[in-house]
């Protein structure tokens, strides 16, 4: 299969970034519409929901540890526990982050979304591309997500805040992602139900995006405790693949 659709979509959002200025983090960011604590917990709903990062991650590492061999090939392993991995770690990141919200506390919560976004995205590139090719980006694509996240939070610190290395990171498997979906043959079914995850993920930008709106609406959860909500959704939805796909016998 042609591998141009991979190098054009990365090209133009590669390009699309280096054009635009440096995007510093807007301090009203961190001031999220649910500032309510709980007891001894600050920003309670927004640190508690983070529960579900934990819950899935540990689901899902369960799984993989006790019977790879029925999930996934051996070779692709590494990603796929890796992002359940990441999936942990964001509880712990987000958790801290809003306890506390501020650059400084944001870059573990980024952090550990870096790690999971490019080991899901490594795993696919090994399912639907190449298992050597997966292989070899692991480790880099997962130092690569790291080191935006790190260089973002130092230029913070240096006062000239510049997020477009960290957004490449993210954004890129988020657009290369469908189109290899797209372009090829999965060896399992349930192929197309792959778009629940980056449905899942729309979704809890939106929320993101209508924080104060929504908690409005509700009168109990803001966008963004749904945001986590829907994100470990979508990590949940990895599990389910995982474990309800069957391998294509053609």
């Amino acid at each position: 299969m042609n591998k141009n659709y991979l190098i054009f979509g990365s090209l133009a959002l590669v390009m699309f970034l280096l054009l635009v200025p440096p995007l510093a983090q807007e301090p009203q960011y961190h001031q999220f519409a649910d500032q309510q604590a709980l007891y001894f917990i600050p920003n309670a709903l927004n640190v508690i929901s983070n529960i579900a990062f934990f819950i899935v991650g540990l689901i899902g590492l369960t799984a993989l540890l006790n019977k790879p061999e029925k999930y996934c090939d051996i070779s692709v392993l590494p990603s796929y526990q890796l992002f359940f991995i990441g999936l942990m770690l964001t509880f712990i990141g987000s958790s801290y982050y809003h306890i506390e919200p501020n650059n400084f506390t944001l870059v573990f919560d980024r952090l550990a979304i870096a790690i999971s976004f490019m080991a899901l995205f490594t795993a696919f590139v090994g399912e639907l591309v190449s298992v050597r090719l997966a292989r070899k980006i692991l480790l880099p694509l997962v130092g690569l997500g790291v080191s935006g996240v790190i260089y973002w939070g130092i230029s913070e610190h240096f006062m000239h805040g510049d997020m477009r290395f960290y957004l490449l990171t993210q954004y890129l498997p988020l657009v290369l992602l469908p189109i290899m979906l797209i372009k090829y043959k999965w060896q399992y079914s349930h192929q197309y139900s792959c778009i629940f995850i980056f449905l899942f993920y729309a979704l809890a930008k939106f929320s993101e995006v209508y924080d104060e709106p929504i908690l409005e609406l509700t009168g109990v959860i803001s966008g963004h405790t749904m945001k986590h909500l829907l994100s470990a959704l979508a990590g949940y939805w990895v599990y389910w693949l995982l474990k309800n796909r069957k391998a294509n016998m053609s």
